[in-house]
C-alpha cells in the first residue's frame, strides 16, 4: 500500500477514533498495480456512531486530504445500519465482492457481514462478470439512470463523429451501446456493469432472431475501440485528428450506428 493510502488511513482513524469498525476500499481501485493521483478511490467507512451526517464527515475528511487523492469518496455507514444496507441492495454487494481490499476491521466486522449477505443472495453466476439475482427487483430509477446515460454517450459520439473524431466516436458510441444493453438485462434481473456485456447481451436474446443479425457488426465496433486515440494540437490550441485511414472506421460507425436503431426499435415493439 502506497504513502498516500497510509495518509488517507491515518486520517479516518483520527477522525473516527474508538468508534471505527472497517475500513475498506472498492471498485476497480484494489486490482490496479499502480494508482495514479486521477485515479477513483472509493472507501467504505463502517463506525459504531457517527457525530454528523454522512456527507458532513465526507466533507471535512476530503478538505483534510486535499492534494493527497482528489478524487477520493467516502460511503460512510453506521455498523447497525450496514447489515440492512446490504441485505435491501444486492448490487451493492455485488458490486463490493467484484473487487474489495480491506484495510482496517475490528473482531471482522465487515468481512463476515459481506459473507452472510453474498451466500444470503438467491443468485446463479451466468457470466464472467454477471448475476442473475431471483429477488433483484431493479428500480426504475436505476434502469432510467441507464438509459440516460446511453443517450448522452450518443449524443456526444454523433457530435464528435461530425468534428471528424472518428475513433473517439467510436468508442462513446460502444458506451452507449452497452448501457442500453445493461438496461434490458436489468429487466432480466441481470447485474452486470462491465466485462463481456454485448456477449451477454445476445446470449439472453438469442431466441429473437432479428437480434442475433446484429451481432457480428457489435462485436466489430468492440475490436475497434481497443486503440490509443490519436490526436494532436495546433498553434492556435485546437485539437485535430492525426492522419489515419477512415474508410474502415467509418463503414463501422454508420452501421453500428444503423444497427443500434434497429435494436432500440425492436424492444419498443415487444
Amino acid at each position: 500500500m502506497c504513502h498516500n493510502f497510509n495518509t488517507i488511513n491515518s486520517e479516518i482513524k483520527k477522525y473516527f477514533g474508538r468508534d471505527l469498525v472497517s475500513i475498506v476500499i472498492f471498485g476497480s481501485a484494489p486490482n490496479k498495480k499502480r494508482i495514479r493521483i486521477s485515479s477513483d478511490i472509493d472507501y467504505i467507512i463502517i463506525s459504531q456512531k457517527l457525530k454528523s451526517h454522512q456527507d458532513v464527515i465526507s466533507r471535512i475528511l476530503k478538505r483534510k486530504l486535499r492534494g493527497v487523492f482528489p478524487l477520493v469518496a467516502f460511503n460512510i455507514y453506521q455498523r447497525g445500519e450496514f447489515a440492512k444496507i446490504l441485505k435491501n441492495n444486492p448490487w451493492l454487494v455485488l458490486t463490493i465482492k467484484l473487487g474489495h481490499k480491506i484495510l482496517f476491521d475490528k473482531n471482522d466486522f465487515f468481512r463476515q457481514s459481506m459473507g452472510k449477505s453474498y451466500k444470503e443472495l438467491a443468485y446463479q453466476k451466468i457470466g464472467w462478470l454477471a448475476w442473475y439475482i431471483e429477488e433483484w427487483g431493479s428500480s426504475q430509477e436505476l434502469r432510467d439512470h441507464y438509459s440516460a446515460l446511453s443517450e448522452e454517450y450518443l449524443k456526444s459520439a454523433l457530435w464528435l463523429y461530425r468534428k471528424n473524431f472518428i475513433k473517439i466516436a467510436l468508442e462513446l458510441l460502444k458506451f452507449s451501446i452497452h448501457c442500453f444493453m445493461i438496461e434490458k438485462l436489468m429487466a432480466r434481473k441481470i447485474f452486470i456493469t462491465r466485462g463481456e456485456i454485448t456477449q451477454l447481451f445476445f446470449n439472453v436474446y438469442s431466441t429473437k432472431n432479428k437480434f442475433s443479425e446484429l451481432r457480428d457488426n457489435f462485436f466489430a465496433l468492440e475490436q475497434k475501440t481497443n486503440f490509443k486515440h490519436s490526436f494532436n494540437f495546433n498553434k492556435q490550441g485546437n485539437m485535430f485528428p492525426l492522419e489515419y485511414r477512415r474508410a474502415g472506421l467509418n463503414s463501422i460507425f454508420k452501421k453500428a450506428l444503423k444497427n443500434f436503431k434497429i435494436l432500440k426499435k425492436s424492444f419498443r415493439s415487444i
